[in-house]
This record gives structure tokens, C-alpha cells and sequence, in this order.
């Protein structure tokens, strides 16, 4: 009954907008929740065994959520909404829901059979694919989040882990990508000369914002290759520098 004085109370308030407004505002007002901007969210969520959306007292499961949104968004289509409008566009959660399925269904490194690396594909394309959509109070959180979606690269997080600062976490993630890969396609998150506020080395990522022009330069599945296919091998350097070979 609350909830139904409330919505009425919302409609008064806004009379001159249709019924279909109204409700298609609220699906805005779901989806733009903070809670899908958490970066730990995805991992529970990924990994969850089932997943239940509760929003006040409304309950539903993930994939009839899902579905719904879905069929918003094919509507709104099918009426000409710009594909630069609309929920994935105007929304944080419609793209992390879509994130969520693709990692439950295991379907989140599609099309990198041709990575042109020979193991630590996983880990990469993850945060590649999430941290653009993600927030974390403790910059920590960048990298810790997501470690059970790491393929053999190595990366740990203990108590003494929270003790490091987050330059020596973003550091040594940098540097375990670069050695487990065998490869340098962690420059696809290297945002240039933007200003940081943590002080490191030029070729480790800035996670906390490594995509400022919304998009990596190169996503998961596309044919960037900064070392053209052939191995990187990592050699004993000054923390600051990172030694490679080339032309």
C-alpha cells in the first residue's frame, strides 16, 4: 500500500508526463542504482549459485530481470530510440547485468582464441571488460575483486595485501599480467598522459580511471597486439622501467 501511495504521489507530482513515462523513468531510476557501480558486486554475482533481485519488497529472479530489461530495450529500438540513448547508454546497469550473464555463462572471453598468448587470458579481458562500469572505496578493490577470474597469473590478496599502498598492488598486478601473458596487450589500458593522483611508472594502468575516453583503446577479441605475436620476455628491471625489445 506504501508503495502504491508513492508512486501515485509520483505521478501527481508529474501529470504532465504519460503512464508509460512514469514507469519508464522508474526502470532508469533501478538501473542507475549504486549498487551495480559496486566492483565487488560483479564477483558475487558472477560466481553466486543463483541470484535474486530484491528491491524493496519485490522480489525477482536475475534472468527474468534480465529478460525484462532486455525487452525495454528492444522496444525503445524498435521505436527509433538512438543507439547512443536509451538504458545502455543512460544506465550503469543494463551493461553490468549483460557483463554478469557473459561471466556466468563463461561466455566473457569470446572470440580470444586468437589472443596470441598461451595462458593468463582471463584475468585481463575481465577488467578490460568491467572496470570502465565499476567503483571501489579502496583503490585496492581494482584489482582485488576480480581475482577469481584470474587464469594462472598468480596475483594474491592477503591481510598484509591491504597494508601495501595502492601503488605497489597496481604495480605488481601490472607486472604478473605482463609475465604470466607473455605478452604487452596490457598497454589496451594505458590512458596516456591524463593526470593521475598516484604516483607510477607510465606502463602500469591507472585502474581507478585507465579508460577516460569511455572505451579502451583495443577491447577483448579484437585484433591488437602490442607485441605483434611474438613472446614477451619479462627481464629483471628497475620498477620503474619496463625493458622490452623492438623496432
Amino acid at each position: 500500500l506504501a508503495r502504491k501511495f508513492v508512486a501515485f504521489r509520483f505521478v501527481a507530482i508529474h501529470w504532465d508526463k504519460t503512464i508509460e513515462d512514469v514507469r519508464l523513468l522508474a526502470i532508469y531510476e533501478v538501473l542507475n542504482r549504486p549498487w551495480f557501480r559496486r566492483a565487488w558486486v560483479f564477483q558475487e554475482a558472477s560466481l553466486a549459485r543463483e541470484i535474486i533481485v530484491q528491491y524493496g519488497s519485490f522480489e525477482v529472479r536475475f534472468e527474468e530481470f534480465k529478460r525484462v530489461m532486455d525487452a525495454v530495450y528492444s522496444l525503445g529500438s524498435s521505436f527509433g530510440i538512438s543507439e547512443r540513448r536509451g538504458l545502455a547508454f543512460d544506465t550503469c546497469g543494463f551493461e553490468m547485468m549483460k557483463l554478469i550473464q557473459e561471466a556466468r555463462q563463461g561466455s566473457l572471453e569470446t572470440h580470444l582464441e586468437d589472443s596470441g598468448t598461451s595462458k593468463g587470458i582471463g584475468f585481463l579481458p575481465t577488467l578490460l571488460r568491467v572496470l570502465r562500469r565499476v567503483d571501489a572505496f579502496n583503490p585496492r578493490d581494482l584489482i582485488f575483486a576480480f581475482l577469481a577470474f584470474q587464469n594462472d597469473e598468480g596475483i594474491r590478496s592477503t591481510k598484509e595485501s591491504y597494508q601495501q599502498s595502492p601503488e605497489d598492488v597496481w604495480l605488481q598486478a601490472a607486472e604478473q599480467i605482463i609475465k604470466t601473458s607473455g605478452s604487452l596487450d596490457i598497454f589496451a589500458a594505458l590512458s596516456g598522459d591524463t593526470p593521475r593522483q598516484l604516483r607510477l611508472p607510465s606502463w602500469v594502468p591507472y585502474w581507478s580511471d585507465c579508460f577516460p575516453y569511455s572505451r579502451p583503446i583495443a577491447a577483448p577479441g579484437s585484433r591488437f597486439r602490442a607485441s605483434r605475436g611474438l613472446p614477451h620476455i619479462w627481464k629483471k628491471q628497475d620498477p620503474q622501467k619496463l625493458v622490452v625489445q623492438g623496432k
